[in-house]
């Protein structure tokens, strides 16, 4: 998905990425917050999938407030003002792991390229 884009039916690959992705953050977010009173996995899976939603449709995102993204998304756990406080840097995390993805593919097609050029060539 992260490779060909959003041009495909990528349905089982977003599930993957997210359920790999949320499961990293899961991790964190029961280390960093001890007491909430939702279930903190699933709430983690949504973050996820929203956050990677809106990185592969930004047209989508900047009409939305955050209120609206979470509604989108179906995060009724919080509200936009306890998510900015509290859960924020979960989003922020989903952007820099998609990012470091995006960089080692970048770097992989960019050595099949130079393998592809040599054998052509």
């Amino acid at each position: 998905m992260l490779v060909w884009g959003d041009s495909r039916d990528n349905t089982q690959a977003f599930k993957m990425l997210v359920e790999h992705m949320g499961s990293i953050l899961y991790e964190v977010a029961i280390k960093e917050r001890q007491r909430h009173h939702f279930n903190m996995k699933l709430f983690c899976m949504k973050i996820t999938r929203m956050q990677v939603f809106f990185r592969m449709r930004p047209v989508i995102k900047e009409d939305r407030t955050l209120q609206g993204q979470l509604k989108f998304c179906g995060i009724d756990e919080v509200k936009a003002d306890t998510y900015s406080k509290n859960y924020a840097y979960l989003g922020l995390m989903v952007d820099i792991i998609l990012k470091d993805m995006e960089d080692e593919i970048d770097f992989y097609v960019g050595q099949y390229r130079k393998k592809l050029n040599k054998v052509m060539n």
